[in-house]
């Protein structure tokens, strides 16, 4: 019964503590509160274009004197945690002991968010582009000719050393920069290249792997474990080429790294 009680009390001083920091500064950018998802986490939301953004400050039941956040959009799969902005602060989140640190904590999260979490949320606010199970399904039952014709379209060559530069180029130009919606034929003939160029420069064969029957190169540089999904590399490059992580020369090193 006292543990309850004192769980109810660090819950009730957190949340006021969280509107007397967090929701004066973004109630000036249209987020209001929408409350918790669980037990030990407080969100706020705002309407972006056709997107709703979360912002949702939270504590990990194992440490609950620690705070952090995560934010996320009703349009995209992916999710950013403080750590992505500010790598120099702990990874568990922020630590305090009384209110007044937690008000500190939370001023200095709530600074990060502004400062550059909101860029990601509205990079994040228009629509993944990702292949549905029956898209990858039609994808691995027609790869052949596939790589061929891309590379003829566009007289590319395996061997050129800016082949990823290229693809990733035409890609671009192809969705508008992200404005055109996805060309699904257009982007399984340059997923059939990419797995083709990998393949050629570093072995592995195609395959579906995993419970949802990923299409994919695996067994890359003869390592079980290394894979690369060529069609969810194209297809999210497709919605969002001005988003850095999603830069196919970046997926290209990452698995040339790991199969050395």
């Amino acid at each position: 019964m006292a543990n309850t009680l004192k769980e109810k009390v660090i819950l009730l001083s957190t949340l006021k503590a969280i509107n007397k920091v967090v929701t004066p500064k973004l109630s000036e950018l249209g987020f209001l509160y929408s409350g918790k998802r669980d037990p030990i986490s407080w969100g706020y939301s705002r309407i972006y274009k056709d997107a709703e953004q979360h912002i949702y400050f939270e504590k990990i039941s194992s440490n609950p004197n620690r705070i952090r956040f995560v934010l996320g959009t009703s349009v995209s799969l992916e999710t950013a945690s403080y750590k992505r902005f500010a790598k120099e602060l702990p990874p568990l989140g922020m630590e305090y002991t009384d209110e007044a640190s937690l008000c500190e904590a939370l001023n200095i999260l709530t600074e990060i968010i502004i400062k550059q979490g909101l860029s990601w949320l509205d990079v994040m606010s228009t629509p993944d582009v990702r292949p549905s199970a029956e898209m990858n399904a039609l994808f691995m039952n027609t790869l052949a000719g596939r790589a061929e014709r891309f590379i003829q379209a566009y007289n590319l060559n395996y061997s050129q050393p800016n082949f990823v530069e290229l693809l990733q180029d035409i890609v671009r130009e192809q969705s508008l920069n992200g404005e055109k919606e996805a060309d699904w034929e257009f982007i399984m003939d340059a997923s059939a290249a990419l797995g083709e160029y990998i393949r050629n420069n570093l072995g592995g064969e195609w395959a579906d792997y995993m419970v949802h029957k990923m299409p994919g190169i695996v067994n890359i540089g003869e390592k079980q474990n290394i894979r690369a999904n060529p069609i969810f590399w194209i297809s999210r490059y497709w919605g969002r080429p001005y988003y850095d992580p999603y830069e196919l020369r970046k997926m290209i090193n990452g698995v040339t790294n790991l199969s050395r």
